[in-house]
């Protein structure tokens, strides 16, 4: 169990979005309104800015995929690129490229794909020279998709252009001795951001639902055999 400050500080600005995105400024905006500059927001732009118009990247096409590429293009009017490992049929507003591409050429690379021995350390070394200066690298899916030496020595880079944005990690709970705390230029959650109380509710309906699904299917496998056995 965790129980530093860094980790409770992680579990408390992961559990509401609009927290992250507070504490996000918050150091900033706090030393500009503790010292009486209220004139601070004029900084706080240059370290912003809008999702309307940017190329949104993604990799891994399933359904919270779809939902990312979706949001993205219909909500904040991105134009969309995405790696696929099969040939599946992409929406008509998500366009195919390959990984190099991807990388080289989306200003905001969201991760989404599950973990297995083809997407083990997908993103390495190469990979991560290639996110452009000024993008964004976003990794919800699983901590191995992205190698972790790789990671840990381009976040400590100190010519880093690309921003971070981490929610799951090789090991959980992350160390708060982990080097990764200590980068700049980088957002950790711990897994935490979609937690809410209508979420849990959720899933557990959602549990009840398979539950149900599965002992039904489980009777019509029984109702089959008897019918079979009897037939014989």
């Amino acid at each position: 169990m965790c129980e530093s400050d860094d980790c409770t500080r992680m579990n408390a600005i992961s559990s509401d979005p609009s927290l992250v995105r507070a504490d996000f400024f918050s150091r900033t905006m706090t030393t500009y309104s503790e010292g009486g500059d209220w004139q601070g927001r004029t900084s706080a732009r240059l370290q912003s800015f809008q999702l309307r118009g940017l190329r949104l990247g993604i990799i891994g096409m399933g359904a919270i995929g779809h939902r990312v590429a979706r949001i993205g293009h219909f909500g904040f009017e991105t134009s969309v690129q995405a790696t696929v490992s099969s040939s599946r049929e992409l929406p008509a507003h998500v366009q195919a490229v390959d990984l190099s591409t991807l990388c080289s050429t989306s200003d905001l690379l969201v991760v989404c794909t599950s973990l297995n021995d083809a997407t083990r350390g997908l993103l390495g070394r190469k990979e991560l020279a290639l996110l452009p200066a000024g993008g964004v690298l976003v990794n919800v899916a699983r901590g191995a998709v992205i190698d972790e030496e790789a990671l840990v020595a381009f976040a400590n880079d100190p010519e880093r252009k690309t921003f971070l944005v981490l929610d799951v990690f090789h090991e959980s709970p992350l160390d708060p001795r982990h080097s990764l705390v200590a980068s700049n230029a980088s957002l950790l959650t711990p897994h935490m951001a979609g937690i809410t109380r209508e979420a849990e509710r959720e899933v557990g309906f959602a549990s009840a639902r398979v539950i149900q699904a599965l002992l039904a299917a489980r009777t019509d496998n029984l109702n089959f055999l008897e019918t079979t056995d009897e037939s014989e």
